[in-house]
């Protein structure tokens, strides 16, 4: 059983917060590595999947804006229900020869346990 990462700390070194502080929309570290995936932190950056299957980032303002950000082709750059983007990464459409599960949840960066 793969160990679970319990705490999280700021790229900046400056905290070191519970893992449920992380993705919870409330800026904590002022750097803005503890939300990754939301838009909480004016200065953040959104960790999305990109078209060649690895994870990009583009500035936390362009999350939730109503426009489906094309660097984002897993669409979850606009997770509020405001429009629905299409899924167009070619390893995740279902029936791509490159198709596989990503699990987006999952803390990539600067974990640790």
């Amino acid at each position: 059983m793969a160990n679970t990462p319990t705490s999280f700390t700021c790229a900046d070194g400056s905290r070191t917060l519970p893992i449920q502080a992380v993705n919870d929309d409330y800026c904590d570290c002022k750097d803005g590595s503890d939300e990754p995936r939301t838009a909480a932190c004016a200065n953040g950056r959104f960790v999305c999947m990109g078209l060649t299957g690895k994870t990009v980032e583009i500035p936390s303002s362009r999350v939730n804006d109503g426009v489906c950000d094309s660097q984002c082709c897993d669409g979850s750059d606009e997770f509020s229900g405001l429009i629905s983007c299409p899924v167009t990464c070619p390893h995740l459409v279902p029936g791509s020869a490159r198709s596989s599960s990503i699990d987006d949840r999952q803390v990539r960066a600067y974990s640790t346990s």
